[in-house]
C-alpha cells in the first residue's frame, strides 16, 4: 500500500484497526465483485425496477462503506430510499448524480487492489 493509499483510505484502515492486508484483500473482492453489481444496477435503473434496484443499491452501498462512508455512500442511502417508495424518476436523479463518485471510488480500490498484488 503506497502512502498516497495510506492517506486516501485512512478512514478505512481505522475501520480495520490499521490492518493493510485485511483493507487490501477487502479490496480484491470488491475490485472483482463490485463492477459487475455496478452494471446490473444500471440495467435495473434503465428497467425502472425500483425493488430490484433497491437490493443492489445496498448491496453495493455494503461493499464500497468500508473504503468510503461519506459522499457517494450517503447519495446511494437517497437512491435506496427512493427505490423502496417506487420513485424510478428520483432513483435515476440520485444515480446520475453519485454514478460518476462511484466510479472514482471503485477506480481507486482497484488500484489499491492491483498495487497489494504486485506487492506480494
Amino acid at each position: 500500500m503506497t502512502e498516497e493509499q495510506k492517506n486516501r483510505f485512512a478512514a478505512a484502515l481505522l475501520r480495520v484497526a490499521g490492518d493493510c492486508e485485511l483493507l487490501a484483500a477487502m479490496a480484491s473482492m470488491v475490485a472483482e465483485d463490485a463492477p459487475e453489481v455496478l452494471n446490473n444496477l444500471r440495467d435495473q435503473i434503465a428497467l425502472q425496477d425500483t425493488q430490484q434496484v433497491a437490493s443492489t443499491a445496498h448491496k453495493l452501498k455494503g461493499m464500497l462503506s468500508t473504503f468510503e462512508t461519506a459522499g457517494p455512500m450517503l447519495e446511494l442511502e437517497e437512491l435506496i430510499s427512493s427505490a423502496k417508495k417506487g420513485h424510478p424518476k428520483d432513483v435515476a436523479s440520485h444515480f446520475a448524480a453519485v454514478e460518476g463518485e462511484i466510479e472514482v471510488l471503485l477506480n481507486e480500490i482497484c488500484l489499491l487492489h492491483r498495487a497489494s498484488s504486485n506487492s506480494d
